[in-house]
């Protein structure tokens, strides 16, 4: 192979490396932004500013890689962040350690004073036009831009202008109440849970429908109501009781149309004609 053959190839290879190459702050932005600040306060999990001062490294490298096997170990400090936050498990990493020492050294140069207070978060306000939009949109009245899923084929939520919603993931009532607006529309807008991730992979969530969507789940969190159709409620029952009487009415019409003697009683009439 010729120098120039060779040094060709070299180039192309060192752009295709540097071209895949992540830093720390871009797979901060993919893989934990939606769950996670640095100095912005809590989200879905804690606020990460300061956190290399307090813990060590091999630790954030084992819980960033599988949160779950360090809390099962029994680890205490795994176990109270895991108690604090609702339980809500923090999914496993599919990044290498070399990639995750890259998030830790990000969250380093970005914490600046561990003692700093954290940047406090207005409550967001949302019009009664974006809480009737994200009904429609979760109850899939509503189709979303890129046809993703229905939000209620998965979840449930307590809210009487629902119908009755899927057992495949967590319950979205008390949702409000652990992580609030921002957490909300942060994994609205960059899923973290496998599950969810697949399920809207090529199928992203417009800005307007993150913010309906999110509108609605606040205000069913800020006031909870039984779904009018969840559970087989009163209409279920009516209809059902409906159907019942209707299909007996049926049953004595075509019975009534037929024999109303037995075939025995017809041929015994025929014996006594020949006596």
């Amino acid at each position: 192979m010729n120098k120039k053959v060779f040094s060709g190839l070299l180039i192309s290879f060192l752009i295709i490396l540097s071209a895949n190459a992540q830093t720390g702050q871009e797979i901060f932005k993919a893989n934990c932004s939606a769950c996670h600040t640095i100095g912005g306060g809590k989200l879905v999990g804690p606020d990460l500013k300061g956190i290399t001062e307090l813990r060590q490294q091999d630790w954030l490298v084992r819980f960033i890689k599988s949160s779950m096997t360090v809390i099962n170990s029994g680890d205490e400090e795994a176990v109270r962040i895991f108690n604090e936050f609702a339980k809500l498990p923090m999914p496993d990493q599919n990044l290498t350690e070399a990639q995750i020492v890259e998030v830790i050294n990000y969250i380093k140069s970005e914490s600046g004073s561990a003692a700093a207070a954290p940047i406090a978060q207005a409550e967001e306000k949302f019009t009664l036009e974006q809480v009737e939009a994200g009904v429609k949109y979760f109850n899939g009245e509503k189709t979303f831009t890129s046809k993703g899923p229905a939000c209620n084929s998965c979840h449930s939520i307590s809210d009487k202008r629902v119908y009755v919603g899927g057992n495949l993931a967590k319950d979205l009532s008390l949702t409000y109440k652990n992580m609030g607006a921002a957490g909300i529309k942060a994994i609205l807008k960059s899923p973290p849970f496998p599950a969810m991730t697949e399920a809207y992979k090529n199928h992203s969530l417009t800005d307007d429908e993150v913010n309906s969507l999110t509108a609605f789940i606040v205000h069913a969190g800020k006031s909870p109501s039984a779904p009018v159709y969840g559970f087989f409620g009163p209409q279920f029952g009516m209809y059902g009781l409906l159907l019942f009487v209707l299909l007996n009415l049926l049953i004595v019409f075509y019975l009534s149309k037929g024999k109303k003697d037995s075939v025995n009683k017809e041929i015994f009439k025929r014996q006594l004609k020949t006596h």
